[in-house]
Order: structure tokens, then C-alpha cells, then sequence
């Protein structure tokens, strides 16, 4: 809802911020529930809130369609009141 879109924008805008601040880039910032293979057989994709990717994790710096492998450098998670625990 409405303050969960609102912490995740101030969030978004200050994990932004700072890693353009840094020359050169050392990442991508992602957002909108990107998907992460973290395991295969089972099968196991997360979709964090936010999450941060190194250059030298990503193919040739740019961000591949699909599903990416492994888990990110970063992971931002917005639990809501309604999240179980």
C-alpha cells in the first residue's frame, strides 16, 4: 500500500543517490520485485524490494532479462504489519 511504496521510494532514492556518488559506478541499484535464482532442484526465486548488484557480477554491466542468478549484494525487504513472522 501506500506507506509501504512510500519507504520504499525514500529508500530507493538514497541507495541511488549514493552509489552514483561513486566514481566510477560500482553497481546497479534494482527495484520492482526483481527475481533471484538463489537455488536450483528445488527451485527457489526471491523478489526483494530493492537490491543492489556489484559491476563485476553483472554480464558485460548490463542487466540481463529474466531471472538473475544468486543472491545480490544488497537485499532491501520491506516487511509490512500484515507480513506473517
Amino acid at each position: 500500500g501506500g506507506p509501504h511504496a512510500s519507504l520504499l521510494a525514500e529508500l530507493t532514492t538514497a541507495v541511488v543517490l549514493h552509489v552514483r556518488s561513486i566514481h566510477p559506478s560500482p553497481g546497479r541499484v534494482l527495484v520492482g520485485d526483481p527475481g533471484f535464482w538463489i537455488a536450483r532442484d528445488p527451485d527457489t526465486v526471491r523478489a526483494p524490494d530493492l537490491a543492489f548488484l556489484a559491476h563485476d557480477r553483472l554480464p558485460e554491466g548490463v542487466v540481463p532479462p529474466g531471472f538473475l542468478e544468486g543472491v545480490p549484494d544488497l537485499v532491501v525487504e520491506i516487511r509490512s504489519p500484515s507480513d506473517r513472522t
